[in-house]
């Protein structure tokens, strides 16, 4: 079966069998054909069951309990087992209900982990609970005066948040190891204000002084987005809290981002000195970008899959960064999703903060995207308007390593 597409790149997709045809027809809130089951540590059998009806929603679910009216109040795992007259807890429950459902067919998967040998990587961080952070003791930042903004540092990490939603002087904020992976919630405070949360890997990196060692950075994050709430990757010549040093006029700064959504687009920015307008970045003072991958508005179609393909709402994408002084080559999900050369302004070398992070940005005004739903975010429509939750994992870099295997033929290297 075939499916034609009337859009900026017209084509042709072939589709074997319905299910893959219905697929490609009918995009958006539909069945994931992923599994995913984080914190396994030894080989382990899952139960698969079909079910006689949906799993409720017991509430949002959070790595620390918060009661921060008027917000909705922030559950844990402890929580939902205690309420339930069975002790089941639901993971991102998708009904109305109070029901809990009956397996009426169930099969099995015996699974084994493969995880990352740390040892590989200069730097890693798996969260297997050794870096408690949702403990680490606030550490002074005299640039937060308001309540809105605080800073931590833990045995791994530096990490600051932003424009954090404070009702009654309670911030709308909660961090921590869950599940095998680091869980983060937030607000923003107002409108037109810039929400951030950045972590920063307390040991540096190095960008090498010869163009053909890359420094490799490798994340794990559930990218589901809008043009207001996205993950991001921040790696800058500037020290921990980075967002500062976006102000300084020398600093060079690579970021790289999935923005926008449900079709969002794979992209870096360059930033040498201030963004746009005279001014710092910041989420309302993008620098010009490069797209890799979701938006291009080209005639080239890529081999590899559309990245939203690869968002879930439970689910997290594997991106890599190899970085010279000279050029970026991007991956996701093992994927080639492009090359860029730098602009020659751009100088990003020696040694280098690496910094993960989120962002949301007045979110009420997302309209049709999340906020006055329910297309094409159903379960943010319904649960996260207002708050935004990220999980991370797998974060690491090893400096100094040979390019990627690249094929220039499928994936050219362009200029930024």
């Amino acid at each position: 079966m075939v499916v034609h597409y009337l859009t900026e790149n017209e084509h042709a997709q072939l589709a074997v069998g319905n299910e893959q045809f219905k697929r490609a027809a009918n995009q958006g809130n539909s069945t994931m054909w992923h599994l995913e089951y984080s914190g396994i540590t030894e080989p382990t059998t899952l139960v698969v069951e079909a079910l006689a009806s949906g799993c409720p929603y017991q509430g949002f679910l959070s790595p620390q309990h918060l009661e921060a009216p008027p917000h909705q109040t922030l559950f844990t795992l402890d929580d939902f087992h205690a309420a339930s007259k069975t002790g089941e807890a639901f993971v991102n429950g998708q009904y109305d209900t109070k029901v809990f459902p009956k397996a009426i067919a169930r099969s099995f998967i015996k699974v084994e982990p493969k995880p990352h040998v740390a040892a590989d990587w200069d730097w890693w961080e798996g969260f297997t609970g050794a870096d408690d952070i949702s403990s680490a003791p606030a550490t002074d930042y005299p640039a937060c005066k308001d309540g809105t903004c605080g800073r931590w540092t833990s045995s791994n990490f530096d990490y600051t948040m932003w424009s954090v939603d404070n009702p009654n002087g309670v911030p709308l904020f909660t961090r921590g190891v869950m599940l095998g992976q680091l869980w983060t919630v937030f607000d923003d405070w107002q409108q037109d204000v810039t929400g951030k949360l950045r972590f920063t890997a307390l040991q540096k990196a190095t960008v090498d002084a010869d163009r053909t060692k890359f420094l490799h950075v490798t994340w794990s994050v559930d990218i589901v987005g809008t043009g207001r709430r996205y993950p991001q990757l921040i790696v800058s010549d500037r020290v921990a809290p980075v967002q500062d040093g976006f102000g300084d006029p020398d600093q060079n700064t690579l970021l790289v981002q999935t923005i926008t959504g449900p079709q969002m687009r794979f992209e870096t920015q360059a930033i040498h000195g201030l963004a746009a307008n005279g001014k710092a970045w910041d989420i309302n003072n993008q620098a010009p970008s490069h797209i890799f991958t979701g938006d291009r508005q080209d005639s080239e179609i890529r081999t590899s899959d559309p990245i939203f393909e690869h968002a879930g709402m439970d689910r997290l994408t594997t991106l890599d960064a190899y970085i010279s002084g000279e050029r970026l080559y991007v991956y996701f999900d093992g994927q080639a999703a492009g090359c860029t050369i730098f602009p020659a302004a751009f100088q990003l070398k020696g040694d280098v903060s690496v910094t993960f992070g989120d962002v949301i940005y007045h979110e009420g005004a997302e309209d049709e995207e999340v906020c006055q739903g329910p297309r094409p975010y159903t379960f943010l429509n319904a649960h996260q308007c207002e708050e935004t939750r990220r999980h991370f994992d797998d974060l690491g870099f090893k400096n100094g390593v040979k390019p990627p295997a690249w094929d220039e033929t499928k994936v050219p290297c362009l200029p930024y």
